[in-house]
């Protein structure tokens, strides 16, 4: 996804997915999707102690049109 213009120019230097490939991610994600990731409710931040260690930082983009929150 992106919020450039489609100039015609090709952005990515992989090849594009193929239909297959495409419909397995999609199949994919919807599966976690409808089983809620597999997690209890609560459950990140219940065991994010469990994290303390480990650095990392959480970027939410301006433009960001997937996961806008």
């Amino acid at each position: 996804m992106t919020l450039l213009p489609d100039n015609g120019a090709d952005l990515s230097s992989d090849p594009p997915p193929d239909d297959m490939s495409m419909l397995a991610l999609a199949r994919i994600e919807t599966h976690y999707f409808v089983n809620g990731a597999f997690l209890e409710e609560g459950q990140l931040l219940a065991n994010a102690h469990r994290m303390s260690r480990i650095p990392g930082v959480i970027v939410q983009g301006r433009y960001d049109a997937v996961t806008p929150r």
